[in-house]
């Protein structure tokens, strides 16, 4: 049976007959007029289309526009386009001279107001430019084929998880790509699958999104690209001889006659279910961007009503009703546009099988956007639940495993309370899964009277209350160490103080340890219990971890960590986390009561002079009791250019009864290196005074000059009035316009070898001779006559003063 669909029509007020090349999306019309001129209408105005026809393009061979019909790129004989809506104006596309692009997609990355145009061209390069910048050239994708071959067809998306995928149509094949959303950069694919076509119908290829569409003389092609998968899915229609055009979508097809039939083929079916027709119609198109469907006369756009995607999912879900396939009608009753939820309901009816299959969908959609729970949310989890109890009910042999299990995942997720689930078992008598269901603290509780401690453990990680989850632990811990210790591991939080006696075994020094690697020390008990195991136990990068991580807490932590450390007679470690944060007074300290030599190994470690000079002196005094200080001090000696601390200093801390003999190296070698420090600093203060000297000379040789000018003062070049424009002075006193310098400086000849003139700096009338003609700062060999290196020969200067006048007419005419 053939159904008829009814149209609304636009007459075009046109002088031409459409040709076969347009494309309507988001009701506006792109079309290729019969003269070859370029036709926009937008459908929507009212109460008449409006219309423009591009006189000026004239000569067009073919065009692409973007998905919501705002952007349109046109080809010419001799030039590309594109025009955007809002202003109608069309503008030169930076292609290539001597390239045709051939195809073009559409996308804005999900990032920009204006879409990026990707273009496949008969060279067999993919260029692309972005509206959003100011277009001067395309860019080529660094994408190579081999060979070389005409793009017949390009297919971009960007999926909800970044990946963004290319298939290209060329040489009757699809060659997946994946690229970086950032620079384009192609990213490799292991082991792609590159289907093979037959050849293509010319302007038969329907890339929307990540549906790539073909159609062939007699077969039909889908592929549909997802993001989990690299290659495409592929299905395969039979098409009849009068096909003429297609679209592609997940679920189906629709397949356009010349006869006006319009044939909905399923996935993968052989035949249509069902065939459609718009009376007289022999073209067609379909706006994606709106779900409609035009029919297309040389002056006529008709549409058909209602929207036809809509229509068609309607029909495709009723039919799938009719044969029990509950999950098959309720994906294409999703896609459908319903107003309100309510609405939703009311097409679904009354049937509990469909609207548990419905109530599911949406929830599992729900739960995998947004895992907290919202009334919503919670609504709909009830609805399910009392949907599925009803379906159960009714069947002889109830699923109840497959209930409850349903039903547990909502309790684990918060969504629904035991107690209802517990009520409803009980209320008909499905008593097998009711202890798999209700509170697992209830569970724990009663097994743990029964003494069953192995079985009431392993109910812990069911216990969502942290509260509930914490008594249960300190109840089970003495019978369960390692199995409580296990369930405490996987909890995220650990702020209730209840843990603290379990923390406090020594059987959990291992757990409490590992906290700090998982950021888990929230808790300032928490926090000293760690200091103490570490205390027992430490090792340097937890030391070294746990100093650098509360080193500006206000909690004390460090204070307490460094105090049980010290009991613990942990002076090493403890000296090696101190110096960490920089604290090397008291690192160094520390690290003396257990070795002073491994101290003193950290003090030559100090960049500061002053500090480790500080941290050294408080180390001798506190061993001078203990009369260890002179051994350190004279072992330190016999190393003191390698220890960092000044030989003076260890000499105050020798025993009084050192022989001499055992000094006179370092003596020797202390004073040695005293004077050629004190022979060095002479050496840049004589520097430094000299250089002074010949400052104050300098200073006192400059002479101090001032130029005045009056308002009658003229440019040297041009003579007229200084202050007509800007102007130089200079300090030979020549005044000059800006302009007029520039000019002179442009006269003189320069030699090769010569630096360009800075008129700025120079003056162009006299500063260039003079500064270029000062003597080389050197005597002259064979000369015995001694003379000051920076004097002029004024000989030489006039002769070329002289010379200079001769071949350039401006210096003759200051003269003059």
């Amino acid at each position: 049976m053939i159904n008829s669909i009814s149209t609304c029509d636009y007459e075009l007020q046109i002088d031409q007959d459409i040709s076969d090349i347009y494309k309507i999306r988001n009701g506006r019309l792109w079309a290729i007029l019969k003269n070859r001129k370029l036709l926009f209408s937008d459908l929507n105005t009212k109460p008449k289309p409006l219309i423009k026809i591009f006189d000026k393009l004239n000569k067009c061979e073919d065009l692409f526009v973007s998905p919501d019909g705002e952007f349109c790129l046109i080809r010419t004989n001799v030039e590309h386009y594109h025009i955007l809506v809002k202003d109608l104006e069309p503008q030169i596309s930076p292609i290539m001279p001597g390239t045709k692009v051939l195809c073009a997609a559409f996308n804005n990355l999900g990032k920009y107001p204006k879409p990026i145009i990707f273009m496949g061209t008969d060279g067999g390069n993919i260029t692309y430019f972005n509206l959003n910048n100011d277009i001067t050239s395309t860019s080529l994708l660094p994408i190579i084929l081999n060979p070389a071959t005409p793009i017949d067809g390009i297919s971009i998306v960007l999926f909800p998880n970044g990946d963004l995928r290319l298939s290209i149509i060329t040489a009757n094949k699809i060659i997946p790509k994946k690229l970086s959303p950032d620079d384009f950069l192609e990213i490799e694919i292991s082991n792609p699958i590159i289907p093979q076509i037959p050849k293509v119908r010319p302007n038969q290829i329907c890339c929307e999104n990540n549906l790539v569409g073909i159609l062939t003389n007699m077969m039909a092609f889908e592929f549909i690209v997802k993001p989990d998968n690299v290659n495409p899915r592929q299905l395969f229609y039979v098409t009849p001889e009068n096909a003429c055009g297609f679209v592609v979508f997940e679920e189906f097809m629709l397949l356009f006659c010349k006869n006006g039939d319009i044939n909905v083929y399923l996935n993968n079916s052989e035949n249509a279910i069902e065939t459609f027709n718009i009376k007289g119609a022999t073209k067609f198109e379909y706006d994606s961007d709106q779900g409609e469907l035009y029919a297309v006369s040389p002056r006529k756009i008709s549409k058909a009503r209602p929207n036809f995607y809509s229509h068609i999912l309607s029909f495709i879900a009723r039919k799938f009703i009719s044969s029990r396939n509950e999950e098959e009608a309720i994906s294409m009753i999703l896609k459908m546009k319903f107003t309100s939820f309510h609405e939703m309901l009311q097409y679904v009816g009354h049937d509990f099988s469909l609207r548990l299959c419905l109530f599911k969908r949406i929830l599992e959609k729900m739960r995998t956007v947004d895992k907290s729970i919202t009334p919503q949310k919670a609504a709909i989890a009830h609805s399910t639940l009392l949907y599925y109890i009803q379906l159960e009910v009714e069947k002889e042999t109830p699923n109840v495993k497959g209930f409850s299990e349903f039903a547990l995942s909502l309790i684990k997720d918060g969504l629904i309370d035991s107690k209802v689930v517990t009520n409803a078992l009980v209320y008909y008598g499905w008593d097998e899964p009711i202890p798999y269901i209700t509170d697992p603290l209830h569970i724990f509780n009663i097994f743990m009277q029964q003494g069953e401690t192995e079985i009431a453990v392993e109910q812990l990680p069911r216990i969502l209350n942290d509260n509930d989850f914490f008594k249960a632990a300190l109840r089970v811990f003495n019978h369960q160490e390692e199995k409580t210790i296990a369930a405490l591991s996987k909890r995220s939080n650990l702020l209730c103080n209840k843990v603290i006696p379990i923390l406090m075994k020594n059987c959990s020094s291992n757990f409490v340890l590992s906290l700090l690697q998982s950021d888990k020390l929230s808790n300032v008990w928490i926090n000293r219990i760690f200091c103490l195991f570490l205390a027992e136990k430490p090792t340097e990068d937890l030391v070294n971890k746990f100093f650098i991580e509360y080193r500006y807490s206000s909690n004390y932590e460090i204070q307490f960590l460094i105090r049980s450390m010290l009991a613990s007679h942990q002076y090493l470690r403890l000296s090696t986390g101190l110096m960490k944060i920089m604290d090397y007074d008291n690192a160094t300290l520390v690290a003396s009561k257990g070795d002073p030599s491994f101290a003193f190994d950290l003090i030559a470690q100090i960049s500061d002079p002053e500090e480790r000079k500080f941290c050294a002196t408080r180390i001798l005094r506190s061993l001078t009791l203990s009369n260890e200080s002179g051994k350190i001090a004279r072992k330190l000696l016999e190393k003191f250019d390698k220890c960092g601390i000044e030989a003076s200093l260890l000499m105050q801390f020798l025993p009084k009864d050192t022989p001499s003999s055992d000094l006179s190296n370092v003596i020797k070698d202390f004073t040695t290196k005293n004077v050629e420090l004190s022979k060095e600093q002479q050496s840049k203060i004589d520097e430094s005074l000299s250089g002074c000297d010949k400052a104050e000379k300098l200073i006192k040789g400059i002479e101090e000059k001032a130029a005045t000018l009056a308002s009658t003062t003229l440019c040297e070049k041009c003579r007229k009035s200084l202050f007509t424009e800007p102007g130089i002075v200079y300090p030979c006193s020549h005044i000059l316009h800006q302009k007029c310098a520039q000019d002179l400086v442009n006269y003189i000849q320069l030699e090769p070898d010569e630096k360009p003139i800075d008129y700025s700096i120079d003056c162009p009338i006299c500063g260039f001779l003079s500064v270029r003609l000062i003597d080389q700062p050197f005597k002259t060999p064979g000369v015995s006559i001694e003379r000051d290196p920076w004097s002029i020969d004024q000989g030489r200067l006039m002769s070329i003063a002289i010379q200079r006048r001769r071949s350039t007419g401006f210096i003759a005419k200051l003269d003059k």
